[in-house]
Parts: structure tokens; sequence; C-alpha cells
């Protein structure tokens, strides 16, 4: 019978607790024109929203830049954006290949981290056509 008091109440506060530990930061990615053909740039929608009671710092980057292709928000000035509590920004990230692929699907990664600790990788879907 204690055990199962015991075992209740521990159950009980997890899930008290879970509800305390929503995300700070709400990331959504859209297609703006992810269908390219060779020597075009694909255009992605980032939309960071800041959930926290407490302004927040987020840097825009991605490792895949310089090493096939170039991922970067357009402006560039977009790579540091300060939002304020309860605030949402919107910028687009532009994903363009730096050789010659040949036509497939490729993932290109972006990743969001805030000064809070939060970090988000987003993988970008770009679909390569040949050339027309």
């Amino acid at each position: 019978m204690r055990k199962k008091l015991l075992l209740s109440i521990i159950l009980a506060l997890i899930v008290f607790c879970s509800a305390f530990a929503l995300a700070e930061s709400e990331i959504l990615v859209s297609n703006i024109d992810n269908n390219i053909a060779i020597g075009e740039a694909a255009k992605f929608s980032l939309k960071i929203t800041n959930n926290a009671a407490v302004k927040q710092r987020y840097s825009i980057y991605s490792l895949q830049s310089g090493q096939g292709w170039n991922v970067d928000p357009s402006p560039l000035s977009d790579r540091i954006i300060e939002l304020a509590a309860g605030k949402s920004y919107t910028t687009k990230i532009v994903a363009q290949p730096l050789e010659t692929f040949s036509p497939g699907i490729y993932y290109v990664h972006v990743t969001i981290e805030s000064d809070k600790g939060e970090r988000y990788n987003q993988a970008l879907k770009v679909y390569l056509s040949p050339e027309n």
C-alpha cells in the first residue's frame, strides 16, 4: 500500500514538473523556393518566437557554410537577432551550392542558438534539378 502511494506521488511530481519544462523558443521553417536549378539558391523562411519572460539573443549559423554550400540569413545582419519577451521575428535563409552537384535531393542544416542555452538544428531540404 505504501509503495503504491509513493509511486503515485512520484508520478504526480513528474507530470507536474514536466508541465514547466516548456521550450522558451519556437522555431518554424517553411519553404519559399527549395526546388532549384544548378547555379540558383534555395530560399526558406525562418520564424523565431521568444516564449521566455526575458529578452533573448539568437545566433543563426550553419556548419556547412563554405563546405559545399553557402547557408546564411538574408540580410547577413540577421546572423544575430535580439528578441524581447513574447516577440517574433522572421528572416530569410538562403542556401546556395558552391560546387556543381549532381541533380538530387540535398539536406543542408542551419542552427539557431539562444543565449539561454537552447539549440535548434533544422534540416533544409533542397531539390536540385538539372540545368534548364
